[in-house]
């Protein structure tokens, strides 16, 4: 966790937080983090195809009826139209983790709280989380040298 907070910390304080690329890095990181996915490839489906995709389902959700909006992978992660479902956000969402409601579990709740906290303060909580000055490799230097001794 520390790794995003100092990504994070690190693309705000410099502004590559505007950077679409490192949002969706930090998209990824993320979700990866708590035990999800964020493929890359669904960020590098074209708007062109979206719209075919959905075009091709009349506008609407393959799942629920509700006007799509977005598209999921079938099979594979292939970005040729027909690997592609048109979705609503709630369907989509809910084919991600299986749960349409995953970001409001009482288990989910903390980690959002802890990301928010060690993100959004002006001083670092944790020495870890300081993105100029943790230096991970002296770290792991140090650890590996108390293992061995």
């Amino acid at each position: 966790m520390c790794g995003f907070i100092r990504q994070f910390r690190g693309s705000f304080e410099n502004a590559q937080i505007l950077d679409p690329e490192r949002q969706i890095g930090l998209a990824q990181a993320f979700w990866n983090m708590q035990g999800g996915g964020f493929p890359r490839r669904q960020a590098m489906v074209t708007p062109k195809i979206i719209a075919k995709v959905i075009e091709r389902e009349g506008g609407k959700c393959a799942r629920c009826g509700a006007p799509a909006t977005e598209v999921e992978h079938i099979g594979s992660a292939c970005n040729r139209p027909i690997n592609l479902l048109p979705v609503c956000s709630p369907c989509n969402r809910a084919h991600l983790f299986g749960d349409p409601n995953y970001d409001r579990r009482s288990e989910v709740s903390p980690l959002y709280d802890e990301v928010a906290l060690r993100i959004f303060v002006p001083e670092v909580v944790r020495v870890c989380d300081d993105f100029e000055l943790w230096d991970w490799r002296a770290y792991v230097a140090e650890r590996r040298a108390l293992l061995i001794n």
